[in-house]
């Protein structure tokens, strides 16, 4: 399941969203006659220039760089949105195609997603699976992860997050290539660690010591079909996710993703008993614990 293909099908040219973060390969792209707002902290000379050094052999790609319409964090989106002159419960659709997993809030990124929705509105997200990426060898975030950061209200990665970004990421080694993606079921004999550990730490305890103001990048949440699937429901539970699951499944050509598509309710709904809730979570902590089981075998 290819999630472009899948979204497209989805969504009509006629209909108004946003994308996060398209860069070079939009999925409702102006030039097809979507009209869809682009989001990037980038400007579009910015996007072009990371293009042409990323991909020198491919001067085609920077020419599909869209317009950017709102230009800021992913987690800004209702403030941008209400800056640009929208209205929140507008939007048909938001697209967003591997931005959460570096969001440093996503309880409240999904809030403001669904503030944003029309009733019947859908957020899409593709996410890297964290068993076919870089984040192989990190465990899955949990329920407690993302609440610590909604409490926090953190607006940038943790240096706990940074030092375990950095510390436990692989790759594989293929033909002369490190690919930091790789198809699900790949061994983990066959990845590569990174050997940088007193290096993180060494830098961890500097900005310790000494803090600076530099935003580093990382990814601050890893996902599986399961574990995504686990952390939503429990937050729609909890109240503090009113999206309703659509679909959450695996993706991606090599099975390296993970989809999920994310409803704006029609109207408000009975929320489920306590005891119909945890039934259905037990099952989905055997499924996910079934899901590392049966990967690591």
């Amino acid at each position: 399941m290819i999630p472009a293909q899948t979204i497209r099908s989805l969504i009509s040219p006629d209909s108004f969203g946003i994308e996060i973060r398209p860069g070079h390969k939009p999925v409702a792209a102006k030039a097809d006659g979507f009209s869809c707002l682009v989001l990037d902290d980038r400007s579009r000379e910015r996007i072009c220039e990371e293009t042409r050094r990323e991909s020198p052999d491919r001067p085609d790609l920077a020419k599909r760089v869209e317009t950017v319409d709102l230009l800021g964090r992913p987690a800004e989106i209702l403030t941008l949105f209400q800056s640009f002159g929208g209205v929140p419960g507008t939007l048909s659709y938001i697209i967003s195609a591997h931005n959460i997993e570096h969001i440093p809030d996503p309880v409240r990124f999904l809030s403001e997603c669904q503030s944003l929705l029309a009733p019947g509105g859908s957020l899409f997200l593709t996410m890297p699976d964290r068993r076919a990426c870089f984040d192989y060898f990190r465990p899955a975030s949990t329920t407690a992860d993302l609440i610590a950061a909604y409490l926090e209200k953190r607006t940038r990665p943790t240096w706990t997050q940074i030092f375990e970004h950095r510390s436990m990421a692989c790759r594989l080694e293929s033909e002369g290539r490190e690919l930091t993606s790789f198809p699900l079921g790949t061994p983990p004999e066959a990845l590569t660690p990174r050997r940088e550990l007193l290096e993180c730490f060494t830098e961890w305890k500097r900005q310790t010591e000494s803090p600076d103001e530099v935003v580093r990048d990382a990814h601050c949440h890893t996902f599986s079909p399961a574990s995504l699937r686990l952390v939503i429901e429990d937050l729609r539970f909890l109240g503090l996710v009113g999206l309703e699951i659509g679909e959450i499944c695996q993706a991606g050509e090599g099975d390296n993703e993970v989809y999920a598509r994310l409803d704006a309710p029609l109207a408000p709904s009975a929320p489920l008993s306590p005891e119909i809730f945890y039934e259905r979570r037990h099952a989905l902590l055997s499924r996910l614990r079934r899901e590392d089981e049966s990967f690591f075998r």
